[in-house]
């Protein structure tokens, strides 16, 4: 009874002690197998199992090696009063066989847990990739308004002086003035439209992304308004970034999933 159940009671522990409780699992199935020529092998081959599992391949080996060699001794001669080798692989072959799909589960486990973490550094590269794309797209547009208006306003003020200093004295100079700020002011529109005016086409932007392929939506939710046109301009961007990096990455999928003999024409 003590040996049965020190050859299955610490199967409970076999993952916080995988190895202590293989030790102690084989040693009584060995115990069993020399003082009652029987052995129980549910045990053995749960812990075969677990040290493969768990264990690092190299461990896990000198652990099932061991294991069969020591069970291999002394399960022999069980029931056949005598050396059989055919009978003794035969005996082993659950617990090799135990071994193995559990390091083809640790394997595999392995596997997938390299999937998920480069897939989690895929995902924190292409935010960080994001961040930086709209970072720099806010800063661009932020000096090309900046010169825009600094240039402009700039040549209104001197004008606007010369205009001021000269109203009463020279009219038409003032007047010549005054139509240099007009005319400077539309011009300065008409650069900050040129500049901004490109967030009134996502709508074709989206056209131009379903007919390279991707499907793409557009949803509007409440009333169109005026937004400020440097806000137009960053959402424009950021959206025309995150479809171009969708067809990019689309595409790339698209190329891996084509067969060898494509790809080599």
């Amino acid at each position: 009874m003590a040996l049965a159940l020190l050859a299955t009671m610490p199967i409970a522990l076999r993952r916080v002690w995988p190895r202590q409780v293989f030790v102690v699992v084989v040693v009584a199935t060995v115990c069993a197998a020399i003082a009652y020529d029987s052995y129980w092998a549910a045990g053995a081959i749960v812990v075969f199992y677990t040290v493969g599992a768990h264990l690092q391949r190299r461990e896990a080996a000198l652990y099932g090696l061991a294991g069969l060699v020591v069970l291999g001794l002394a399960t022999a001669s069980i029931g056949s009063g005598g050396w059989s080798s055919t009978l003794t692989l035969l005996r082993l072959v659950p617990f090799a066989g135990a071994w193995i799909l559990g390091d083809n589960l640790r394997t595999r486990r392995a596997y997938l847990h390299a999937l998920e973490e480069r897939a989690a550094q895929l995902e924190r590269e292409q935010e960080a990739n994001a961040r930086r794309a709209a970072a720099e797209e806010q800063a661009r547009i932020a000096r090309e308004v900046h010169d825009i208006v600094a240039h402009n306003l700039s040549v209104i003020v001197v004008q606007s002086t010369a205009a001021d200093s000269v109203f009463e004295s020279q009219p038409e100079e003032a007047h010549r003035a005054v139509r240099t700020i007009e005319a400077t002011a539309r011009r300065a529109l008409e650069e900050l439209r040129r500049v901004l005016g490109v967030v009134r086409g996502i709508a074709s932007l989206v056209e131009n992304v379903r007919a390279a392929g991707l499907e793409v939506g557009v949803d509007v939710t409440g009333s169109p308004r005026e937004l400020p046109p440097a806000f137009e301009l960053s959402v424009y961007r950021i959206v025309q970034e995150a479809l171009t990096n969708t067809l990019r990455t689309l595409t790339l999928d698209r190329r891996r999933c084509r067969p060898v003999s494509t790809l080599s024409s």
